[in-house]
Order: structure tokens, then C-alpha cells, then sequence
């Protein structure tokens, strides 16, 4: 592929893809520059983006040795601006390897390692309302910890971290730990080995299973051998013993794992020390049933002489791998219907490192890298706006009971009215194309599959629903869902009687 010159600060058009139907984008890759030659150091970014649109980049500042600083900004894919960089409260010490996780509206969760090995600890802060919660300590007190990840549960509405401890002796230990409602809940140690694990990723399906992998050490000197480690709690729980994916020396480097939204098709991937190559691991689940398919190199004409960071990420309907090739040049790789895509260049300095992505299907995929062209360091991104149709429920629903008498009969009905929700307009359009009511007795449950009770065209809000003499509109209960031109369905909403 021809190479591609990127500008500073500003965005630059690069490759286009082809959506389905319920997809919306602006089909090509844009790339910015963060950061300037400001007298700091830049180093080891990360990215992730939340329900509002917004992305965010989150790296290290060096202001002397052993001191970093957590710098950011964030790009709104709705202005389509990015903020001017801005610092972390409450800094002080070294910190690095920072993790992002977008969450609900305007908010994101970061953690970071602080202090200087073998004695870090890992931090947590929380972006919300326009600002990051003062840092607080998530992991051991004691000891060394590092190598945290952090992934968000969308169903469950809680964060999940990772990071390895180093408890004393020569072992090394994988933990997760839960925020939700605002606390955190106790650490849980998912490694389960004798031998030491560590570079753990995490990440959640839509149905709230949680989705690790890990390095794991399974023999010690003078043969000593780092594969790579997979657990779940799909099924309700945690495996006893984690899954080893590789059995080769030397060691393997760096994982990172990827799941679809319905928990259907994992990917995993990481670099093999020995041959310089990115391999991969797909996996496919049908309920309780798996079918594994053969680890295989994912790009062939790039063999990688220094362990560079990667990640992979899902979006929609396809796996995105983002790497650095042999050129020293950030790449990516789509992987759609059991195949991978050929590979589309990101970047051109030649001086690149340290590539992380995000994704979210509610706005796109953000790439990050450091590109070490000067002594400075900076920081790039490249944004792909690719985000599925969520069709939103009405705003509100109202019902309400009428009984009127008249000269030779008691009219009973009741009448039911909805607000539509602006949310559902795109460029001055709606993505409505009908209102589904649905209508059961107060003590029955609703049947979202079955036909809905009333159709009605997006131009209607409300109905008059008439019943007979012998009926008591008050024993109904009612609901309605938002329906696109595909056919994709909103959430329910419930009228509260």
C-alpha cells in the first residue's frame, strides 16, 4: 500500500471501508497529532471512547526522571474539536501504563501504575461531569503491582480492572477487582497457578461475562518458557484452571483480547518472541460449546524484532488488530468472516511504538501510537467514525383512565401518549419508521416477540385503546418500542400505571 505522509494537528482522510445497512460512518480513517515539542517527554499512551461520542487519549508526561505526569485530551465526534491538553488532579511520583475504559455519557475510568519498581501500586481514577476523580489506591498496599487493564460492563454498569501482584517470593499473581455504584468490591485472584503470570487484558461481552488473558509461566530456569493463558466466567464462574493457548519457546509477549457483543466470538492475539511474528487465536462459541480454531500468524510480511505493544478490539460486526510492523509503522488489520483483511497503514515516520486501540459501537475505533521521531516523543491518534443504529425508546409514556356516561351508555378507555426522543435524530431525519405498542393484563408479563397489540407510523403520539361495558381499563398495562426501516428494535418502555 502506498505510504501515507500524516500532518500535525490536523486530520487526514485514509482509507475507506463498506458499511451494512444499519451502519453509519464517514468511512475513512483521521489522523492527529496530540502533542508538541513542549520540553516534555511523551510516552505510552491509551485510548478509549464512551456513549456520548467522546474520545479520549491519556499519556505520560516525563518532568524529570522518575516523574511522570498523566496528560489528556478528548475529541468529540460530534463537534468534531478536541480539547487542549489538561493534567491529572492530584499528581505526584511516577505514573505510567495507563489503562482507559469509556463508560456511560461524558464517562471514562482509568488505571495507571504509580512509583517506581518493584514498588508500584495501581491507581484508579473516573471521568464524569467534566472531571477525574482525585486518584485513589485499587491494589495491594504491599508489595509490587503492575500491568493493569480495566474494560466496562455495559449491562452490569460496573468496571473491571486487572493488574499482577507481586505477593513476596518469585511468584507473580493475577487479580480483578469490581467498581460499581461508586465502591469497589474485594479483590479475586483468577491465575490460579504455582508459576507467575503477567501483561493481563480484559474485556466484556453485552451479556456482562468478563473475558481475560494473560502470560503465564509454566515451566521455571534453566527451561523457563511464558505462554499465553485464557479464563472466563461465561458459564457463571471463573475456570479453575485457566486455559494455556501455546506450548513453544521462547516466550510470548503482550496479549490482548477482543469479544463480540452477544459473547459469540472471541479473539486473541500476541506476539511470539521467537519467530518476531503477531499470532492470533479465534475462538467461537455456541452456548456452552466451543469450537477453537488453529493459532495462526496474522501478518505474515512483518516480522517485529522489538516487543511492541498491540491490541485488538471489536466493532459491530468485524475484529480490528492494530500494530507495529517491521517498517516501524502503525498498521491495522480487519478480521471479517473468518479471514483478515490486508493491511492498512496508519502512519509513515518509520519511528513508531506502543500502538493501542479502542473500540465502541457507539461511535468508531481510536488508534493511538508514540511516534519517537523526535527526543520528545509524541502522541497520535487515528479515528474511525463506524457506529451502529441504536434506535431509543420514547422519552415518556402516559396513560391515563377515562369513564365517561353518557345519556345511554358508560364510555371506558384510556388513553395512551409518548414523547419521541430527539436522540432518534440523525441530520434532521428520523430513524423511526413505526411506534410498537404492546398490551397485557397488569398481572401478566410482556412478550416483546409476539406481535404488538397497535402499529402505528413515527408521526403518531398517542391513541384512544376503547373497551366494553363489562372491561376496567385499569387491569391493562401497556409498552412501547421504537422501530427502524431494518427492523432494529429499541428497549421497551414501560408506562408506569
Amino acid at each position: 500500500m502506498k505510504k501515507i505522509l500524516v500532518p500535525f494537528f490536523a486530520f487526514f482522510l485514509l482509507f475507506a471501508i463498506v458499511y451494512s445497512t444499519n451502519v453509519q460512518g464517514e468511512e475513512e480513517y483521521k489522523v492527529a497529532k496530540l502533542t508538541d515539542n513542549n520540553g516534555y517527554k511523551h510516552n505510552g499512551q491509551a485510548t478509549a471512547i464512551n456513549k456520548s461520542g467522546e474520545v479520549i487519549v491519556v499519556w505520560p508526561e516525563a518532568h524529570a526522571a522518575n516523574q511522570n505526569k498523566l496528560m489528556y485530551r478528548i475529541y468529540s465526534f460530534k463537534t468534531k474539536k478536541w480539547t487542549s491538553p489538561k493534567e491529572f488532579p492530584a499528581q505526584d511520583g511516577n505514573n505510567v501504563y495507563v489503562r482507559l475504559a469509556g463508560g456511560e455519557k461524558h464517562e471514562f475510568f482509568a488505571v495507571w501504575s504509580k512509583g517506581v519498581e518493584p514498588g508500584q501500586k495501581i491507581y484508579f481514577s473516573r471521568y464524569y461531569d467534566g472531571k477525574w476523580s482525585k486518584p485513589v489506591l485499587i491494589s495491594q498496599p504491599r508489595k509490587h503491582n503492575e500491568f493493569a487493564d480495566i474494560c466496562y460492563d455495559a449491562k452490569n454498569k460496573r468496571a473491571v480492572a486487572i493488574w499482577v501482584n507481586w505477593p513476596g517470593g518469585d511468584n507473580l499473581e493475577t487479580y480483578i477487582r469490581e467498581f460499581k455504584n461508586l465502591k469497589w468490591g474485594d479483590m479475586k485472584n483468577i491465575s490460579n497457578h504455582p508459576n507467575p503470570s503477567g501483561h493481563p487484558a480484559i474485556t466484556s461481552d453485552g451479556k456482562g461475562n468478563l473475558y481475560t488473558v494473560y502470560m503465564q509461566m509454566t515451566s521455571r530456569k534453566p527451561d523457563e518458557r511464558w505462554q499465553i493463558a485464557y479464563n472466563t466466567n461465561r458459564d457463571g464462574k471463573w475456570l479453575k484452571n485457566s486455559i494455556i493457548l501455546t506450548d513453544s519457546k521462547p516466550w510470548k509477549f503482550h496479549p490482548s483480547i477482543a469479544v463480540n457483543e452477544d459473547g459469540t466470538q472471541v479473539m486473541i492475539t500476541w506476539y511470539d518472541y521467537g519467530d518476531k511474528m503477531y499470532y492470533y487465536q479465534y475462538v467461537e462459541y455456541n452456548g456452552k460449546q466451543s469450537k477453537w480454531y488453529p493459532v495462526r500468524i496474522i501478518d505474515e510480511g512483518h516480522k517485529v524484532h522489538a516487543i511492541y505493544y498491540n491490541s485488538v478490539s471489536y466493532l459491530i460486526d468485524r475484529f480490528y488488530f492494530s500494530y507495529v510492523g517491521s517498517d516501524n509503522n502503525v498498521y491495522v488489520k480487519e478480521f471479517y468472516n473468518n479471514s483478515w483483511s490486508d493491511r492498512i497503514q496508519l502512519s509513515d515516520s518509520g519511528e513508531c511504538i506502543y500502538s493501542l486501540a479502542y473500540a465502541s459501537p457507539y461511535y468508531g475505533l481510536s488508534i493511538s501510537w508514540t511516534d519517537k521521531t523526535d527526543n520528545f516523543r509524541q502522541i497520535y491518534v487515528a479515528l474511525l467514525k463506524r457506529m451502529k443504529i441504536f434506535i431509543m425508546p420514547p422519552k415518556s409514556i402516559k396513560v391515563e383512565h377515562h369513564y365517561d356516561e353518557q345519556l345511554f351508555r358508560i364510555m371506558k378507555y384510556n388513553t395512551i401518549e409518548w414523547v419521541k426522543n430527539e436522540e432518534n435524530i440523525v441530520d434532521g431525519e428520523s430513524l423511526v419508521d413505526y411506534y410498537y405498542v404492546f398490551r397485557v393484563k397488569s398481572d401478566e408479563n410482556f412478550d416483546f416477540n409476539a406481535e404488538p397489540y397497535k402499529k402505528f407510523s413515527n408521526d403518531i403520539i398517542s391513541f384512544a385503546d376503547y373497551f366494553n361495558v363489562n372491561d376496567n381499563p385499569e387491569s391493562y398495562k401497556y409498552a412501547i418500542i421504537a422501530v427502524d426501516k431494518d427492523g432494529n428494535k429499541s428497549d421497551p418502555l414501560i408506562a408506569q400505571n
